[in-house]
Formats: C-alpha cells, sequence, structure tokens
C-alpha cells in the first residue's frame, strides 16, 4: 500500500491518521471490487463502475466510530460526527 509521509507542518497528527486510515480501506474495497469484476469477466469500464460502487458502500460513519474514540468526534469540530 502507498503511505504518504505527514507534511511536517501542515496537519494534526492524529488527523493525519485518520484521514490515511480512511484512504487505505476506501483504496482497498475499491482495488478489491476491480480486480473482482476484472476476474469475473468485465471490461475495465465496467471493473471500474464496481469499484466506483465499493467506493460508495463503504460505511465510513462505521469505519469513523471505528477510528475515533467514544465521544471524540463531538469534541473536535474537525472531526465529522461518528
Amino acid at each position: 500500500m502507498y503511505t504518504c509521509p505527514m507534511p511536517e507542518d501542515s496537519l494534526n497528527p492524529e488527523l493525519w491518521a485518520l484521514a490515511t486510515a480512511v484512504r487505505d480501506v476506501a483504496y482497498a474495497a475499491a482495488l478489491t471490487a476491480y480486480e473482482n469484476a476484472r476476474a469475473d469477466g468485465l471490461c475495465h469500464e465496467g471493473a471500474q463502475e464496481c469499484a466506483l460502487q465499493a467506493l460508495r458502500a463503504v460505511d465510513y460513519q462505521a469505519l469513523l466510530a471505528a477510528l475515533v474514540p467514544s465521544g471524540r468526534a463531538a469534541a473536535n469540530p474537525a472531526l465529522p460526527d461518528p
């Protein structure tokens, strides 16, 4: 998995960790859907549509709830509510 180093002077390390975790889950879902669709015989465009649908299907609310300690999102307006 590609990892991007945190910019030295920009984001809070906790927010950076949250953002990269969400990115990694979304990337894995899209890649898996694309590979499965290609293995099932779909063309590139069809597999891309499956990957996009996988991105839409990720339960981001549950992901954030798992990644953000209880009550933390409400206390920090920079984080969305889980």
